[in-house]
C-alpha cells in the first residue's frame, strides 16, 4: 500500500490528518505485527512456503565464504525428510528459502528417528487439549505422552475428532492434532538447524549472544504454477535487488545456477522446471521478471 493511500484511509476513518513522524511510527508498528503473525503460520505437510530470516539488529549472518558453505552443508544434512527445497538465496544479512513440507507419512517416519520427546510447551498447548477432546485421561495417566513414539502410537489407536485442518490456517490452534504435531516437528527441526549454525558462527567469531532474529518468518505459497514461478524468481532476483550483481548467474550463493545444468543436487529442480515448461522457458521467464518484478504478492515478506 502506498503511503498516500494509507494516509487517506486513516484520515477518512478517523477524520483527522497525521503528521509524517506518526505515520512512520504506525508503519513500524504494522510491520512488527505482520512479522509476529508470519512467525505463527503453521508449517503443514504438502504446503509450499517462502521462508526468511535475518541477522539480529539487521547485522551480518555470513562473514566469509566458508560461512555460506557451512550453512548450505548443514541445511543439506538437517532438512531432507522435512523440506523439499526449490530455491534459496543467501545474502550477508539474511536468507530466503522456497520449500514444500514433505507429506505427513514421510515426515513423521523421519521424526521418529530424530525426536524422542515433545517439549512441555507443545504438550500443554496441544497434547493436553487433544487428550481431553478424545477422553484419553486414563491413557495419559499411565503412559508418558511426552514420548514422541508413545504419542504417535496413541494417535494411531484413537485418531482425532477435530475437523480436518483448513488449507491455509493462520494459526496452529485451528489445525487438527496430527497437523499440529507435524508443524511442531518441522519448526523444531528448522529451529535446531538455525541454532546450530549460529552456535558455530559465534564460536568462529568469538562472539556471544543471538546471531539470527528470534523465530523465522514464513508465508504460504499457493499451489499454482503462477505463484510458484514468481516466488522462485523473487528469491533468485534478490542479489540484483540488493545490488550485489546485475545477473542471476553471477551470484554464487543462490540456487539459480543449479537450474542451468543437469547436475544432480538436493534441489527439486525437475519439478520446478515443469512449472515453466522446461529450462528454456525458465530462462525466458527470468529475463522478463527483471522488467516485471513481483512486489505486492501475499507471499512477499517485508525485509524492513
Amino acid at each position: 500500500m502506498h503511503s498516500s493511500s494509507f494516509l487517506e484511509i486513516y484520515d477518512h476513518m478517523y477524520g483527522r490528518q497525521i503528521d509524517h513522524k506518526y505515520f512512520v511510527f504506525l508503519q513500524k508498528k504494522l510491520r512488527k505485527m505482520a512479522a509476529k503473525d508470519d512467525m505463527t503460520i503453521p508449517l503443514l505437510p504438502t504446503r509450499y512456503y517462502h521462508i526468511y530470516n535475518r541477522g539480529i539488529n539487521k547485522g551480518n549472518i555470513f562473514f566469509n565464504t566458508e560461512n555460506f558453505k557451512y550453512f548450505l552443508n548443514k541445511y543439506s544434512q538437517k532438512m531432507p525428510g522435512y523440506f523439499d527445497t526449490f530455491g534459496y538465496c543467501l545474502l550477508d544479512k539474511h536468507f530466503h528459502l522456497f520449500i514444500k513440507v514433505v507429506d505427513q507419512d514421510q515426515l513423521l517416519a523421519k521424526a521418529l528417528d530424530d525426536f524422542e520427546i515433545v517439549n512441555q510447551t507443545f504438550y500443554k498447548d496441544y497434547v493436553m487439549p487433544w487428550i481431553r477432546r478424545m477422553h484419553l485421561e486414563d491413557a495419559a495417566a499411565s503412559t508418558d505422552l511426552t514420548n514422541f513414539k508413545n504419542l504417535l502410537n496413541l494417535y494411531a489407536l484413537h485418531g482425532d475428532t477435530h475437523p480436518a485442518s483448513p488449507a491455509y490456517p493462520p494459526d496452529l490452534k485451528l489445525a487438527s492434532f496430527i497437523d499440529q504435531l507435524s508443524s511442531w516437528v518441522v519448526s523444531e527441526r528448522f529451529r535446531g538447524f538455525m541454532l546450530g549454525y549460529a552456535k558455530a558462527i559465534n564460536k568462529q567469531a568469538s562472539r556471544t549472544g543471538s546471531l539470527l532474529q528470534k523465530g523465522f518468518r514464513r508465508k504460504y505459497v499457493s499451489n499454482d504454477a503462477f505463484n510458484k514461478k514468481h516466488v522462485l524468481f523473487y528469491i533468485h532476483h534478490n542479489p540484483i535487488h540488493h545490488f550485489y550483481t546485475d545477473a542471476y548467474e553471477s551470484y554464487t550463493w543462490s540456487s539459480y545456477s543449479a537450474y542451468l545444468w543437469d547436475v544432480q543436487t538436493r534441489l527439486c529442480k525437475h519439478e520446478a522446471l515443469d512449472w515453466f515448461g522446461g529450462r528454456a522457458q525458465f530462462l525466458a521467464f527470468g529475463e522478463k521478471y527483471k522488467q516485471n518484478k513481483s512486489f505486492n504478492a501475499e507471499w512477499i515478506i517485508d525485509e524492513n
